[in-house]
């Protein structure tokens, strides 16, 4: 038998070894590794919490772990655990812009599923947490915005106010431009001004007309008033600019939702909102910024009730009742399961 020259043969061998040892390894070396922040980003959530509890091991003042556990006990439905994780790292940081937003968010969250006699309460300690983080960071566009969305949404006992938000909007403008014509869309959309949207996206657009959040935000607007045919052509255009821009996947995404949520709300182009819906379950990133897929799964349902597929819908309908820890989500599938 002819002899293997024996350098020769390591040298061959080399690769192959490398390549079983990261197929072998590489999963738990990468996830060992892995920034525990990243991997909330990427919606890796149990690999996140372990990280995040493992921090909070070797340190019990860790704020950031304690804030980033309160945000997936927040996806995953537990108000109970957020609220109690969240107060414990406010504690520990109060100057965090962060952390007050966040437990000013996850508050507002408890208002809405607390009972009458405790809502009000809660509602204001949202509002406080949201207006302590515009205070300490007032650059940071996102905190503005929140205390603008609460001004819209909350009721006037709980500190809800039109004019309110409108200096908030005027606030936010001075900051930028196009998040101010963004805050004052939410604004006049609010207020049911549909003369004032009309002159505000027609304006900002001729500005900005290669920005997909604006033909998002009027394909909003155009849909909450019924308007669907311009619904459609807001959010296709939404699309097509989102994709042109590699930074842009959640604007794309976003305006894939809208589509077929038009199709539902419309009962309009039903085989292309199918055809939307299961892109967006597919392929969008599961993050918070966007729709979750409980949320995609239960439109794509009622796409197919539409479509005259039942037991395709049926399906859906029973297995979110069995998984989803969304109230209001549960809610709307038992009518329909």
């Amino acid at each position: 038998m002819k002899k293997i020259n024996t350098i020769r043969f390591i040298n061959m061998l080399k690769p192959r070894l490398v390549l079983l040892f990261l197929l072998i390894f590489s999963s738990d070396v990468f996830a060992n590794n892995a920034d525990p922040i990243q991997l909330f980003d990427d919606g890796e959530l149990e690999q996140a919490q372990q990280k995040f509890e493992e921090r909070l091991q070797q340190d019990s003042n860790d704020s950031t772990a304690l804030l980033y556990l309160a945000r997936i006990a927040q996806q995953n439905g537990d108000l109970d655990k957020a609220e109690e994780l969240i107060e414990e790292a406010l504690e520990k940081a109060p100057e965090n812009a962060a952390i007050q937003y966040r437990y000013g968010g996850i508050l507002g969250e408890v208002a809405g599923e607390a009972s009458i006699f405790t809502a009000l309460g809660y509602a204001k300690k949202s509002l406080k947490g949201l207006e302590r983080a515009a205070e300490i960071e007032p650059d940071n566009i996102e905190y503005q915005r929140g205390l603008l969305n609460y001004y819209l949404i909350a009721p006037g006992i709980a500190g809800g106010d039109n004019e309110q938000a409108l200096k908030q909007a005027k606030s936010i403008q001075l900051l930028d431009e196009k998040a101010g014509v963004l805050a004052f869309s939410s604004v006049y959309r609010s207020m049911g001004d549909e003369d004032k949207l009309a002159q505000l996206f027609d304006s900002a657009i001729r500005q900005f007309p290669e920005d997909a959040d604006l033909y998002q935000e009027r394909g909003l607007s155009n849909q909450i008033q019924e308007k669907f045919s311009a619904a459609f052509a807001d959010f296709h255009q939404a699309k097509v600019l989102a994709e042109k821009q590699p930074e842009a996947e959640l604007e794309k995404y976003d305006a894939i939702y809208q589509l077929a949520r038009t199709s539902v709300l419309s009962e309009q182009r039903v085989l292309k909102g199918i055809e939307a819906m299961l892109i967006f379950i597919e392929q969008a990133p599961e993050i918070q910024e966007l729709p979750s897929k409980e949320w995609a799964s239960f439109r794509l349902a009622n796409l197919y009730e539409l479509n005259e597929q039942k037991k395709e819908a049926k399906s859906i309908y029973r297995k979110l009742y069995k998984t989803t820890k969304d109230s209001d989500l549960k809610k709307r599938v038992k009518r329909k399961r």
